[in-house]
């Protein structure tokens, strides 16, 4: 029997979370080396309306040449109004999520991470640090969403017209 009130998949709604960008907000491809690997990109301000779980999708696609790797590490922050935020909080440490083959290969990955809101003020957002162990060549492209659920409330849906 489901549970509308905490069960993920009853009501779940995905956001835009984050991805790999210039100062402009512009997407860019994530180079080894280059200036973007390695550095946090800063989330985008999510308000979560009452939702009381989350699972953060990190997914993407990378050409690595052999043994190299692209990781992630994660944290969350939160906010009462959206502009003065917490301290950061740790959800994943720089995790493997991709390694390239014999020869180089490009790979596609997903990496979800779970976060209990409960407790936790009404705005949120997800900082990704990127890093590809490879010194150049290596590139990829990565998007994060979150799906909010176990909403106290149900959120309205979004009318066609």
């Amino acid at each position: 029997m489901l549970k509308p009130k905490t069960d993920l998949g009853a009501h779940g709604v995905a956001v835009f979370a984050n991805c790999q960008q210039d100062a402009s907000g512009d997407p860019v491809l994530l180079t080894a080396g280059a200036a973007e690997d390695g550095v946090k990109v800063t989330g985008g301000t999510i308000n979560r309306r009452q939702a009381m779980s989350c699972v953060l999708g990190i997914v993407g696609k990378a050409k690595l040449t052999a043994t190299e790797t692209l990781s992630f590490a994660v944290e969350y922050q939160d906010s009462a109004d959206g502009s003065t935020w917490n301290t950061a909080v740790v959800m994943q440490a720089s995790t493997v999520a991709a390694t390239g083959g014999g020869g180089g290969t490009t790979e596609e990955f997903a990496v979800d991470l779970p976060l209990k809101l409960k407790g936790l003020e009404q705005y949120i957002r997800f900082n990704v640090t990127p890093a590809m162990s490879a010194g150049a060549t290596d590139t990829a492209v990565w998007g994060a969403a979150a799906d909010l659920a176990g909403y106290t409330v149900l959120p309205a849906t979004q009318a066609t017209v």
